[in-house]
């Protein structure tokens, strides 16, 4: 509980008008609550307590191919939304598809770029291994 504290006194810090608050300090006091709830979600986890769903550990695994392609993926689904007249939709509905598009392109960047490039790369990696170990003296 003393760890969430500092989180809990930022938000309400902020929500109460976060301007008065001293911001550099809001800062390091949301830093270290957001790294102490993140410690203690890992830990409950590696020890069995908490079990994460696939679907959220594949997003968590394909995190870095939907950074690498968001914006490129969110450029093309907004002109083919211009293309079918589907410009004129709310901006919180505009903001789901475009997430949603750019989560689907590193989805599948992921599994059909990624993956095979990781599984290619280890495969070379072992056999260097295999065929660079010093023999027993």
């Amino acid at each position: 509980m003393v760890c969430a504290d500092p989180l809990a006194y930022s938000i309400f810090a902020e929500a109460i008008g976060g301007h008065a608050f001293y911001k550099p300090l809001r800062t390091v006091l949301f830093g270290i609550g957001a790294a102490a709830v993140v410690m203690a979600l890992v830990s409950w986890e590696a020890r069995g307590r908490l079990s994460v769903p696939r679907w959220l550990a594949f997003l968590g695994d394909a995190s870095y191919a939907i950074y690498l392609v968001h914006i490129t993926a969110m450029g093309v689904a907004a002109r083919l939304l211009q293309m079918v007249a589907f410009d004129s939709l709310p901006p919180y509905l505009l903001a789901i598809v475009l997430s949603a598009s750019a989560v689907l392109a590193g989805a599948v960047a992921h599994v059909l770029v990624e993956k095979p490039v990781i599984a290619l790369i280890r495969g070379q990696i072992r056999r260097r291994r295999l065929t660079t170990e010093p023999s027993a003296h």
